[in-house]
């Protein structure tokens, strides 16, 4: 049996009180910069858990630490990728097809770029 340390990435919420701003988006940027020993509040809210690094206890050079996304982090690194697909399907040529529907023509390296990000979103082929 092999001991781990794992450090799980999760979402928490931090307020901070009292940010003096000229706009809301502006306290924001500061309190973006702040540290979390600065928040005011910390609670756990039951955030999502984004991924875990797990080490081999005592593995000092971090030779078999590994990155596990979960579900939430898989899907906001493939965001942008699923995104730069439908933009540019929405953007196909299209072309009447039958009985009152429309057809699109689509580049088959636009279509494998779509296939590939619905592939890494899901975890399977498509």
């Amino acid at each position: 049996m092999t001991f781990y340390n794992v450090h799980i990435y999760r979402e928490i919420r931090l307020t901070y009180e009292s940010i003096e701003a000229d706009t809301a988006h502006a306290a924001a940027a500061i309190a973006l910069d702040m540290s979390v020993g600065a928040a005011d509040d910390i609670d756990d809210c039951d955030g999502e858990s984004f991924a875990a690094l797990v080490d081999v206890a005592g593995d000092e050079e971090h030779g078999h630490s590994v990155t596990i996304d979960f579900e939430p982090e898989r899907m906001r690194k493939v965001a942008a990728k699923l995104l730069e697909a439908l933009e540019w399907i929405i953007r196909c040529p299209r072309m009447k097809g039958p009985a009152g529907t429309t057809a699109y023509i689509i580049a088959d390296d636009r279509m494998a770029k779509a296939h590939a990000a619905v592939a890494e979103a899901t975890g399977r082929p498509t």
